[in-house]
């Protein structure tokens, strides 16, 4: 951990703890704690624990289409260590670090598996752009004007316009973008390279697009169950259409680089987000812990991947 991963988890503590002496009662939070059932909380994890499963689905055959051999096991560990990283790492960057394992397991180059990594998350991207849209239209026609509206819509820009950049540059050479790349001092020639390497596999797996989107959609509803569990573990009586719909426009906020995995800022859209459905802000950010506990809980085995880099 440098400096700079040291600082952003500082600021992540502050939220937090502005959270806790502006909004958040200790006394109501633990009694709430105290009452938290138990059966919902092993269905969110059996959900997350699905959520998984259909990811290392994904990732086996993403490997195969770009011409690769890996086994659904390996598929499995290395995916859900990827998740494990993106659950405590700045902007859930901490995935492209299934890079170092897929090259020890099918000799995938760095760049290719870079590639491949940010299409695959890029259907991710785009899908919770779309979900957090429709949210929104829902949230604006129902409550009007507020600050989820504002802050909702620039988390919508910055995850959509990420993932169409990278696409477009890799779908199509331009003489422009290449020249510009190459003018930037010290390491735009080898910018260039990475690139260039990173098409080889987008080129045999595009025209999947629209198979890595099903699979994206599959991962809203699944995560739309089990936050659907979550909130029945933290005594939230909403029905599922309303945490199918708060998902990706609450979640957006993980992929801002300010904290940890959105740390405080998370927590901070949670509460603001279900307190116009007049949820308690004690039992929204239950809520956003237990969400952050069950995606570890079952993302930490994965460590035994770490004797194999």
């Amino acid at each position: 951990m440098n400096r700079q991963d040291i600082l952003k988890l500082i600021i992540g503590l502050i939220f937090i703890i502005c959270l806790f002496n502006y909004l958040i009662d200790i006394n109501k939070l633990l009694l709430e704690a105290t009452k938290i059932n138990l059966l919902f909380l092993a269905m969110a994890i059996l959900a997350y624990l699905c959520l998984d499963i259909f990811g290392a689905i994904r990732f086996y055959y993403s490997v195969r289409w770009v011409g690769y051999k890996i086994s659904f096991k390996e598929s499995f560990w290395t995916h859900i260590y990827g998740m494990l990283w993106s659950n405590i790492t700045p902007g859930r960057a901490g995935y492209v670090s299934v890079i170092h394992n897929l090259k020890k397991k099918t000799n995938l180059p760095y760049s290719e598996g870079l590639g491949l990594v940010g299409l695959v998350n890029s259907t991710d991207f785009l899908m919770k752009a779309i979900g957090a849209f429709l949210a929104l239209l829902f949230v604006f026609f129902y409550f009007g004007k507020g600050e989820i509206i504002f802050f909702g819509a620039l988390s919508i820009i910055f995850v959509t316009i990420l993932p169409l950049g990278f696409i477009a540059i890799l779908w199509k050479r331009v003489s422009l973008i290449e020249k510009i790349i190459n003018s930037i001092p010290f390491f735009g020639k080898k910018l260039n390279e990475t690139i260039e390497s990173m098409r080889t596999p987008f080129s045999r797996i595009k025209n999947k697009l629209p198979h890595l989107m099903l699979f994206a959609f599959c991962f809203w509803v699944i995560r739309g169950i089990e936050w659907t569990f979550i909130g029945k573990a933290s005594n939230i009586e909403l029905p599922f259409i309303i945490f199918f719909l708060l998902h990706p426009l609450l979640t957006t906020i993980r992929l801002v680089p300010i904290t940890p995995a959105g740390l405080g800022l998370f927590e901070g859209a949670v509460i603001l987000g279900f307190s116009l459905f007049g949820v308690p802000p004690e039992n929204a950010i239950l809520l956003s812990f237990l969400d952050r506990l069950d995606n570890i809980f079952v993302d930490i085995f994965s460590l035994r991947e770490l004797k194999k880099i």
